[in-house]
């Protein structure tokens, strides 16, 4: 999924997907920022596939996963929203 900053560079977003280890009230986010030109347009909380080049950048004081992708598109909510 994909949330949208405004304290983000342009063209880059925050894509996450929950991750539940026993029940849904421990679900928890496994995120990754994601930079591709026209990304920030993206809507909040819509499906996305990306396809790129694992890297890393500074945030917010910290060294953080960056996908510099080559594409990100739009798909469909998957039948299993939730990692187990």
């Amino acid at each position: 999924m994909v949330n949208p900053r405004d304290d983000l560079p342009a063209d880059t977003v925050v894509v996450f997907r929950f991750v539940i280890a026993c029940c849904a009230a421990d679900a928890q986010p496994v995120a990754v920022l994601a930079h591709c030109k026209g990304a920030g347009a993206l809507p909040r909380d819509s499906w996305v596939r990306v396809e790129g080049t694992l890297g890393s950048t500074p945030s917010g004081g910290r060294t953080v996963p960056l996908i510099r992708a080559e594409r990100i598109v739009t798909i469909s909510a998957p039948f299993q929203r939730f990692l187990q």
